[in-house]
């Protein structure tokens, strides 16, 4: 019976993933078709981001090893 309400619990938790990213994904398609402008700007902010998260990563690695 336990194992059951797990398994039951499991199902409903992945149902609500599913919704989740079909909602996100629905939201940033929305965002692109509304505002592309907007959208490319989020999108280079995000990639400096992550250029610089690995350069700090680069230059941290660098100060452990000299």
């Amino acid at each position: 019976m336990i194992i059951r309400v797990a398994e039951a619990a499991r199902e409903v938790v992945d149902v609500i993933k599913k919704i989740f990213w079909v909602l996100v994904v629905a939201f940033i398609v929305y965002y692109l078709l509304k505002s592309p402008a907007g959208a490319a700007d989020a999108v280079k902010g995000a990639g400096e981001a992550v250029i610089e998260a690995f350069g700090q990563i680069g230059r941290f690695f660098n100060r452990l090893v000299s």
